[in-house]
C-alpha cells in the first residue's frame, strides 16, 4: 500500500465520506437511489488530481444531484451553496421539489413563475439547475417585456 501522506486531512475525509455514502445502499440520498462516483476515484491520488485538496470552509458538491460524483459534475464550494442543491430544499422562489414515489429518485423539480393572476409552469422534470435557469430567465423576461406584455 503507497502511503500518500493525505490520510489525516479533511480532502482524504471528504474523499473517503463520499465513497461510503455511494456505497450504503440503505442510504436513500446517495447508494440507494443509484449515487455512484467515477472509478477512477477508488483511488485516492486520482481524486486528488481531478480536484485538487479542499480549500478551506468549502465543500464537496455535486452540480446536478441525480448524477454521481465525477470530475464534471463536482466542485468545492460552499456549504450555503450546497445546502442550496439539496433535493429537499426550496432555495429559489417558484422552484420546489415535488416528492413522488413512483419516480427512481422520489421526485422532481418543478419550476412556476406567477404573472398577474396566472401561474405559469416553466418546467417540470429532474434537473435543479434547469428548473433555476427557467425561473431565471422567465425573471428576465418579465424585468424586460414587463409583466402584461407578451413576446
Amino acid at each position: 500500500m503507497v502511503k500518500h501522506g493525505w490520510s489525516k486531512t479533511d480532502t482524504y475525509r471528504c474523499w473517503n465520506n463520499m465513497k461510503k455514502r455511494c456505497r450504503r445502499t440503505s442510504n436513500l440520498r446517495y447508494g440507494g437511489r443509484g449515487i455512484t462516483y467515477d472509478s477512477r476515484w477508488e483511488q485516492f491520488e486520482n481524486f486528488l488530481t481531478d480536484m485538487g485538496p479542499k480549500p478551506e470552509g468549502l465543500w464537496l458538491e455535486r452540480k446536478d444531484n441525480n448524477l454521481g460524483y465525477y470530475k464534471g459534475n463536482c466542485e468545492w464550494t460552499t456549504p450555503r451553496n450546497q445546502a442550496c442543491n439539496r433535493e429537499n430544499n426550496n432555495p429559489v422562489p417558484g422552484v420546489r421539489w415535488i416528492k413522488d414515489s413512483k419516480r427512481k429518485n422520489g421526485g422532481r423539480w418543478e419550476a412556476k413563475i406567477r404573472i398577474g393572476k396566472k401561474r405559469i409552469l416553466l418546467y417540470i422534470g429532474d434537473s435543479y439547475l434547469t428548473a433555476c435557469e427557467a425561473r431565471r430567465q422567465a425573471e428576465e423576461e418579465i424585468e424586460v417585456y414587463g409583466e402584461n406584455k407578451s413576446r
